[in-house]
């Protein structure tokens, strides 16, 4: 064997252990502040609990944000392959619908991609619903949980080579908790808040959180006639608006939620607002409340009957 071989063969292996060496300094337990968007042109950030480990070729595990006005998130479960540079990892669903008759599907893909070093980690996060990213691309950064979630490193075994690591144990999960009707109904109001806030204020993670996708909202004009139906990205376009515009009509303005009705996975509220009165379904989707169809009309001409 040459020295040019054995030089290649050298550099080849050095190449395979710094890739394993980045893409493990990510296994581990991490504590993550992260952002959200913008509410009146200031960023939001909060919390997430990171958790990865590597397995054969690829680092896998979840992203759990923490919880947002007291409604849980559910764990994203994420898997990428092990990597020379910053690792990607993405997940992807597909949520199908039939609107005006028409079957159609909406595909949301969440995409991370992280770096660690030592004990810190950064990156980016950003997700999109049918190709269309309304929040755009947002930073993250966090550090390693000093206790058991910490990954231990490996200690060469007899004969040089590596003993495997050990995998991190498994989080806890707590059983599903049987329903409560008080926070049933807090986290309707809380939708309902959410759904006008982000019209008021401008705060499309608003929206996120309270509008699911696949919302259906039409409006009823003064001809008796149906208004086209908006769209969940003109939700979004919409705040933007009123950002770029501060907001001014908002100011003052009137408030108003009264709830219905809920059940233990569906529920019913009305709004009223500056620009008129909204009635809104909802659905437990997933433990979190989220509006799924709205039909609204201005003013009132005259007393309701």
């Amino acid at each position: 064997m040459t020295r040019t071989t054995v030089a290649l063969i050298a550099m080849t292996f050095a190449g395979l252990s710094t890739a394993t060496a980045q893409s493990r300094s990510l296994a581990g337990t991490w504590n993550i502040d992260v952002a959200l968007g913008l509410r009146d042109g200031v960023p939001v950030r909060s919390t997430a609990t990171l958790v990865l480990e590597i397995r054969n070729d690829s680092v896998v595990g979840s992203w759990n944000l923490a919880p947002q006005d007291g409604r849980e998130s559910r764990p994203f479960p994420m898997a990428a392959s092990i990597t020379d540079g910053p690792t990607t990892f993405q997940t992807s669903n597909e949520m199908r619908m039939v609107r005006e008759g028409v079957p159609s599907t909406i595909t949301r893909v969440t995409t991370w991609v992280l770096s660690a070093s030592g004990d810190s980690i950064s990156g980016t996060w950003n997700s999109e619903l049918n190709g269309t990213s309304p929040m755009g691309v947002l930073p993250l950064k966090g550090v390693r949980q000093q206790a058991a979630g910490r990954t231990a490193v490996a200690k060469p075994a007899a004969g040089g080579m590596p003993a495997a690591s050990p995998m991190p144990a498994a989080p806890n999960v707590a059983p599903t908790p049987a329903a409560d009707p008080s926070a049933d109904r807090e986290g309707v109001q809380r939708a309902a808040l959410d759904y006008l806030e982000g019209f008021y204020d401008g705060d499309s993670t608003k929206h996120v959180r309270s509008v699911h996708p696949n919302v259906y909202k039409v409006g009823v004009n003064r001809r008796q006639a149906l208004s086209p139906p908006m769209t969940y990205q003109e939700f979004h376009d919409f705040s933007r608006n009123v950002r770029a515009n501060g907001g001014a009509r908002a100011r003052g303005a009137v408030k108003e939620v009264q709830i219905y009705e809920v059940l233990d996975l569906t529920a019913s509220a009305k709004v009223t607002a500056y620009w008129g009165t909204d009635y809104l379904l909802m659905a437990k989707i997933g433990g979190r409340w989220m509006i799924t169809h709205v039909i609204y009309q201005g003013p009132q001409a005259s007393a309701p009957r």
